[in-house]
């Protein structure tokens, strides 16, 4: 029989060993980041390209918050920065000296801590642009006690109230906006899901309504603001309150839809704060109520997904600052509403844009970067306008309007690559544009946008941008034909940018972005258009995200002017990456290589497209594929004309609306050309939308071999509709001991050589 001394000697040996066991440091995992995260910033022993950078890490389970040291030395006896946070993503109120620095980090749980991660070791350049955040006590004292405080101070509404006389046409097309909206009726509360599923006829009646009614509301409120007129006022008044009404965890909810959501939080916060001298304080109560419970779900959503290690969700990427611009509108309202804007200021400062890059572009491709940036603007006008911090001084913003302005120029046929790209460049990109010329004072934006979109934009952006100087267009003038983006992986040649009747178009897609989320399987793909006409397109449409359409047409490669290894394109994933590998010329003459490799999951040891572009009128693409069995390579081209082709020439030409495209092949053995007008599946749109006619141009080479690359030359010369092609000669074979390949022909009378290194990518032109 035990004694109570022997129980109470095994109760404290057991206690002992419990509080030893919990005293014991945890160890930092060091592990691999995700395959969709950002992993560790900055990247180890290297160059930062922003002071201070941003510092991320991997998520360590049981953490509640982290120990960031960062050191001049490499055992910690100097501290440069010690901070503590509860997120994964850390973004410093100051920069930093030049020079070399170190960093660790550790975790705490709620009853221990770990030990130290690695060390890992950066470096300061001098010239690296410093663009530290706010801290977090600055951004309490900026929020003004009172509202307005959506993109007005109180202490600037007397002006903005005068600028109805001084702004006729800006406040013409406002207060015609709002007395539209007048009539309006209100939108009822969407009904859930039929039979408790999503589907796209649902979805898309709704998404307009919302879509409609965050315009109207907020054109009602911000004319109320501009000219204390109550019936704008209180007609958005009744907007706020029926959304009051609503169910937060309904259909309506983050969860469930939202496309609606967001409207709701950043239209009805807008509203808040522009007309709250008329409401109430029990109906002010209920909007905050209504924002607590919205905004603090956005929040727990983008926190569950862990958006700030793995920010790639295309729908987060506006969620996060529609968090942060509501929290400032409500920072002392609503008790989370601090660490909603410190937390989105810390992903603003931090790796955003995830999609972009300090070279102007985004990944996505066109239609996205149009759409998140014009998303953007409300961010920028919220911590400008209230805060009085400048968020467009960003590095990525000094470039932003080259994406569009190579990639789309006025007049341009062709939209790139991702999303939408089948359809012509929105108007979109010009409003952008337009934005950021007045914000950073670029002439040459200015003047694209003036080409793109001359109305500029409507509602409260559009009216406060009037305020602001405008810089005197100017035509851009390119030094030579080629802008490279090299993130969003895009090569762009344009053969005269400023005229659309004479521009010839080539862009090749190789990004190490891979191919995800609005990205298509079009890794090395090329489109190309001519005098304001698409000639070489992306095909089909996209009648729904994810729908069976995109997965087994209008994402594949096989849908896009690139090539496939055994009737197989490419991967989707983060892993299908590409990128621009050599570029380089002068004038008119200009060339990229890119290397696709990686996309082909294993398909290939070898997929590379070396593209030449002579004279701004004949293009020469060199295709090196080496896969890993036997089988067969296939070119694919797409028109929406039908090609006429001769097997036994191997040639094939297109004509379309004012631009026809000549084309020879040269390879190993002849290529197999056919061509169809059928896709692999229909689409099944709502909307019963069908795609443009189109045509799809395959030509196979049979029998390739997986011991070396095959290498097949195509040539094409782009000239007038109606007209004859002035190019002969064509002609292609190995030189230099077969390290190149030699690509000549004849064009008004000129002996041109194009000669492509495969040793060393590069490709040079020789004239006689």
């Amino acid at each position: 029989m035990k004694t109570y001394g022997s129980l109470l000697l095994a109760a404290v040996l057991v206690i002992s060993v419990c509080g030893s066991a919990l005293a014991a440091p945890l160890s930092v995992s060091n592990a691999a980041p995700h395959a969709e995260g950002v992993g560790y910033l900055p990247p180890d022993a290297s160059p930062v390209a922003i002071n201070p950078p941003p510092f991320a890490w991997v998520p360590e389970k049981g953490a509640v918050e982290y120990l960031l040291q960062v050191s001049t030395s490499s055992d910690f006896k100097t501290t440069a920065v010690q901070a503590v946070t509860p997120y994964t993503l850390y973004a410093h109120p100051a920069s930093l000296n030049p020079g070399t620095y170190y960093w660790r980090y550790r975790f705490h749980t709620a009853r221990t801590k770990s030990g130290w991660s690695q060390t890992r070791s950066f470096t300061v350049p001098a010239a690296a642009p410093r663009f530290a955040r706010p801290s977090r006590d600055a951004v309490a004292a900026a929020i003004p006690a009172a509202h307005p405080r959506a993109y007005i101070r109180p202490e600037n509404l007397a002006a903005l109230r005068a600028s109805r006389e001084t702004l006729p046409k800006a406040w013409a097309q406002l207060s015609a906006q709002a007395d539209e909206a007048l009539t309006a009726p209100l939108m009822a509360e969407p009904k859930p899901w039929t039979n408790d599923e999503w589907n796209m006829p649902d979805w898309s009646l709704y998404y307009g309504q919302i879509s409609k009614a965050q315009v109207q509301v907020q054109a009602l409120a911000f004319a109320y603001l501009v000219s204390g007129d109550e019936r704008y006022g209180l007609a958005a008044k009744k907007w706020l309150m029926a959304w009051t009404s609503w169910d937060p965890y309904g259909p309506t909810s983050v969860k469930v839809n939202d496309e609606q959501t967001m409207p709701i939080v950043y239209a009805g916060s807008r509203t808040y704060s522009w007309i709250r001298p008329l409401l109430t304080d029990a109906e002010a109560a209920r909007v905050r109520a209504m924002m607590r419970v919205r905004i603090g779900e956005m929040f727990k959503h983008l926190q569950g997904t862990q958006y700030m290690q793995k920010p790639f969700d295309s729908h987060a990427g506006r969620i996060w600052h529609f968090i942060g611009e509501s929290a400032s509108i409500f920072y002392d309202e609503i008790p989370e509403a601090p660490e909603w804007l410190d937390w989105a200021i810390t992903v603003y400062y931090g790796w955003y844009p995830i999609w972009g890059d300090n070279e102007g572009g985004w990944a996505e491709g066109l239609h996205y970067f149009a759409s998140y940036n014009e998303f953007a603007l409300t961010w920028h006008e919220q911590m400008r306008g209230v805060l009085g911090v400048d968020t467009t001084a960003k590095p990525y913003y000094a470039n932003v309007g080259d994406f569009p302005l190579y990639a789309a120029p006025p007049g341009s046929a062709i939209n790139g690559f991702g999303d939408f790209s089948e359809n012509k460049p929105s108007v979109a990109r010009g409003r952008v544009v337009a934005y950021y010329a007045s914000a950073l004072n670029k002439p040459e934006w200015q003047w694209f946008a003036e080409q793109v979109s001359p109305g500029g934009a409507a509602g409260p952006i559009g009216y406060l941008r009037a305020f602001r100087p405008t810089p005197e267009p100017v035509a851009p003038t390119p030094a030579t034909a080629l802008k490279v983006f090299h993130h969003a992986g895009w090569a762009v040649f344009n053969s005269a940018l400023t005229d659309p009747t004479r521009n010839v178009q080539l862009t090749m897609r190789s990004s190490p972005a891979g191919n995800v989320s609005h990205a298509h399987q079009d890794q090395n793909c090329i489109v190309v258009g001519a005098y304001g006409s698409p000639l070489l397109v992306n095909t089909g449409f996209r009648d729904f995200y994810g729908s069976p359409f995109c997965k087994e047409w209008y994402w594949t490669t096989r849908a896009h002017n690139g090539v496939l290894v055994g009737g197989a394109g490419q991967d989707r994933g983060m892993a299908t990456t590409a990128s621009i590998v050599a570029e380089g010329g002068t004038g008119k003459f200009a060339w990229a290589v890119g290397d696709a490799t990686p996309s082909y999951g294993g398909k290939a040891v070898r997929a590379r497209r070396h593209v030449a572009f002579v004279n701004g009128e004949t293009i020469v693409m060199l295709d090196e594929v080496q896969p890993t069995t036997a089988t067969t390579v296939e070119l694919m081209f797409h028109g929406r004309a039908p090609f006429t082709i001769d097997g036994a020439a191997q040639r094939f030409e297109l004509e379309f609306e004012k631009a026809a495209l000549s084309g020879w092949f040269v390879a190993p053995t002849p290529l197999v050309l056919t061509q169809t007008d059928k896709y692999t599946i229909q689409p099944d749109d709502p909307k019963k939308r069908q795609p443009t006619p189109e045509w799809h141009l395959q030509a196979q080479l049979t029998g390739a071999s997986k011991a070396a690359p095959n290498v097949m030359v195509t040539v094409m010369d782009i000239h007038a509709a109606g007209t004859s092609s002035t190019l002969t000669g064509v002609r292609a074979g190995s030189v230099q001991g077969g390290k190149a390949v030699a690509a000549e022909f004849t064009h008004d009378g000129k002996t041109q050589r194009v000669v492509f290194d495969l040793a060393v990518p590069g490709i040079k032109l020789e004239e006689q």
